[in-house]
């Protein structure tokens, strides 16, 4: 008895952690002699990334465009912003406006890690900052490029619009991999009768215990 309440459990708890596996969409892929555009599209796994660029004030929402665009241009590979102000074919903080690249997903993703192939600044380590939802809304302040480059961010961003920029004058950086997950429904419904009935089952079980 307990064997078949232990399954029934067991094929629920599958059912609802169908995760899918991460995707990476590596721009080293994309020509680095490639001109800069307003943007770029690339699919990887079935998963469809729209990348684009824009400007930000620090702890504000982004304006996409604004004569900003993205750039793969430059001896470093990965992402860059290339437009008005002081731009540099990174994304930087100086100039007009702070630069930012924007990922736009065909289907909510959880976003797992960012690589950064170029990242440097006068005052210590480069920064970025995060912008998250519809209206591309900053989500708390400057978060430091690790020395190695490589951010994890544990599963607590999710959804299928996104902004990272550069928040202050000297922060400046290039983008060369995102790696996302794409967030699978989670089919309860079809495992609730199992489980139903192996609690049904167990219960009548224990009443029978009882009696005797």
């Amino acid at each position: 008895m307990r064997k078949f309440v232990f399954a029934a459990v067991v094929a629920v708890v599958g059912l609802a952690s169908n995760a899918a596996n991460a995707i990476t969409f590596n721009f080293d892929a994309i020509d680095a002699d490639t001109r800069s555009a307003s943007s770029y599209n690339m699919s990887v796994g079935g998963l469809d990334l729209a990348i684009s660029a824009g400007s930000f004030q620090a702890g504000g929402n982004i304006a996409v465009g604004g004569g900003e665009r993205v750039t793969l241009n430059g001896a470093n590979p990965g992402l860059g912003v290339n437009g008005i102000g002081a731009d540099s074919r990174k994304a930087d903080g100086g100039g007009l406006w702070k630069d930012s690249l924007i990922f736009g997903f065909s289907k909510n993703v959880v976003v797992e890690s960012i690589e950064f192939s170029l990242f440097r600044s006068r005052h210590g380590l480069s920064n970025f900052q995060l912008f998250s939802g519809g209206g591309l809304v900053a989500l708390g302040g400057a978060v430091g490029i690790p020395v190695d480059g490589a951010y994890n961010f544990f599963g607590d961003l999710m959804g299928q619009l996104f902004g990272i920029g550069a928040p202050g004058d000297w922060d400046r950086f290039k983008i060369r991999s995102i790696t996302v997950s794409e967030v699978s429904p989670v089919p309860l419904p079809a495992a609730l009768p199992l489980l139903g009935g192996a609690l049904l089952v167990l219960g009548v079980a224990k009443r029978r215990r009882k009696a005797a």
